[in-house]
């Protein structure tokens, strides 16, 4: 106002008409949004309007607002009350929940530290016990190699003195190739005959071929381990004590064993054997059958 009266006092002419200016100025300066918006319609719907009425109006408005504010906050409370007291139930029902299950882990817990406490004391280990210890050498349970005390392998997997794993165990017959007579060890437990290299190639090298050995034919000892043999031949065996001739038969040439015994120079496996035993039951019939059973008894 005082601003204005200055202007006027100045320039008379520079403000047409103060209390319209006035009355504009104080609407579009007011700071309520909504206070300035509804000043500018009553302008417009009143344009005759003085400045004292624009601000008697523009106080009322205020007043009203202030009281419906302090109103509406006193309904929304009451209002909200009841919700609020459901959400203090709800997390109280699932607090006492949670505690529960806490509770009973604890109980399991500590239930498995007292089994666990109850089988150190008892001493029962079973499931961490390892298994005894197995010889290389003699395959028994109980003892390592290194502390085995009876007679050590060769690096052919054969027992020295034997010609094959437990040879000592099986019986001897005597046998003819080729006009050469020699022991061999009765072994059932072997699919194939053998012979010594130093057997054959003293006696029989000059008779007979020696047929390379074959890549599929693999010989094993017991124990697992290869036997090597330099290849093998076909001929026919008598064995004396049958008076009998077994044709065609193969027999592998294996290679010598150090300390080896010298009375011993082959094997008489399952393919000599078989053939024998055949030879025997088409000849003797059921006294055969008799006399077996007897043995075996």
């Amino acid at each position: 106002m005082n601003k204005l009266s200055k202007v006027c006092k100045r320039d008379p002419k520079a403000v047409q008409d103060r209390d319209k200016a006035i009355r504009s100025q104080f609407a579009e300066n007011v700071r309520e949004p909504w206070l300035k918006r509804d000043l500018k319609k009553r302008l417009r719907d009143h344009p005759d309007l003085a400045f004292n009425d624009i601000r008697e109006e523009a106080t009322l408005l205020v007043q009203d607002a202030d009281a419906s504010f302090t109103v509406k906050p006193n309904i929304k409370v009451e209002r909200d009350i009841p919700d609020i007291s459901i959400f203090a139930e709800q997390a109280t029902s699932n607090t006492l929940e949670l505690t529960k299950a806490v509770a009973d882990l604890t109980q399991e817990v500590s239930n498995l530290k007292v089994e666990i406490n109850n089988l150190k004391s008892s001493g029962d280990t079973r499931q961490g016990t390892k298994p005894p210890p197995r010889c290389y050498n003699c395959n028994k349970i109980g003892h390592i190699k290194r502390n085995c005390r009876s007679e050590r392998r060769t690096e052919n997997g054969l027992n020295k003195n034997s010609l094959l794993p437990g040879a000592r165990e099986c019986p001897t017959v005597e046998i003819e190739i080729g006009g050469n007579k020699l022991n061999c060890l009765l072994d059932t437990g072997s699919m194939v005959s053998t012979i010594t290299e130093k057997f054959f190639r003293e006696n029989l090298m000059n008779k007979y071929e020696l047929y390379e050995s074959t890549k599929y034919l693999k010989l094993r000892a017991a124990n697992g381990l290869d036997i090597p043999y330099i290849g093998y031949i076909e001929t026919d065996i008598f064995v004396p004590s049958l008076k009998k001739t077994i044709e065609d038969r193969g027999i592998l040439i294996v290679k010598d064993v150090h300390d080896s015994n010298d009375n011993i120079s082959g094997i008489l496996g399952m393919n000599v054997v078989n053939q024998c035993m055949g030879l025997l039951q088409s000849e003797i019939g059921p006294l055969y059958i008799k006399e077996l059973k007897k043995m075996r008894q």
